[in-house]
């Protein structure tokens, strides 16, 4: 059985070999913990790091290289696959309503009275954008406060990116003369009424995606966090 100091080595010699995030050097530490255990059970005279030097070249020339990149991208194709099954939850019956009713509220206004559409459309977009700001910033000063690297921190990061293609239809709309003239045709006004409700949709599931990938992270390590 390995000391806690010799496991604390484990964790530096892990970061010193590029592996950076904390769920990662866990799985690998507990790997390298074992190959140890093993390496001096069959050899008392083997020392640790002579053992752990020995286990370190059984992954070849690339190291631990393979090994955080295929945890690195099974975390983030889990987290897409969350996205999307919150995302195409949020489009089948009955929560489709809300979409729907959300839509309908929009073209109601436009015709009402165009310059509320416009106010709204703009002030919901901007609203959105400091949700996301104030999420990815919630995030990382959770994750800063443990001293730690985590995935969930790069993959928070990823999901702003799913928002790109709103803003960049949004932000060259802010000024007045570019934005939605009175005489908006029917066409138009649905676009933008389905624009605005996709945002909101998408807004929702992010903070869903990273409030469960949150909560998982923190019942994973209960010690990490319960220091931050």
């Amino acid at each position: 059985m390995l000391t806690k100091e010799q496991i604390d080595k484990l964790f530096t010699f892990c970061e010193k070999h590029f592996v950076k995030y904390y769920e990662v050097q866990v799985e690998l530490v507990d790997h390298l913990a074992n190959a140890i255990e093993i390496k001096i059970a069959d050899d008392h005279n083997l020392s640790f790091e002579k053992a752990l030097e020995d286990v370190h070249q059984s992954f070849g020339l690339k190291g631990f290289a393979p090994l955080f990149s295929e945890k690195q991208i099974a975390a983030e194709k889990q987290a897409r696959k969350l996205f999307w099954k919150l995302f195409k939850d949020q489009l089948h019956w009955p929560k489709v309503l809300g979409f729907l009713v959300l839509t309908f509220a929009m073209i109601t206004i436009s015709s009402i009275n165009i310059l509320i559409f416009k106010w709204l459309f703009k002030s919901i977009f901007f609203a959105g954008w400091i949700v996301e700001i104030c999420s990815i910033l919630q995030i990382h000063f959770l994750l800063s406060g443990t001293g730690k690297k985590f995935l969930l921190g790069k993959i928070s990061e990823f999901f702003s990116w799913l928002l790109f293609p709103f803003y960049v239809i949004y932000f060259p709309l802010i000024p007045d003369k570019n934005f939605l003239p009175a005489n908006l045709p029917v066409p138009s006004v649905l676009f933008y009424s389905i624009l605005l409700s996709l945002f909101i949709i998408m807004i929702m599931v992010i903070l869903q995606t990273i409030s469960s990938a949150k909560k998982n992270l923190i019942q994973s390590f209960p010690e990490v966090f319960s220091v931050a």
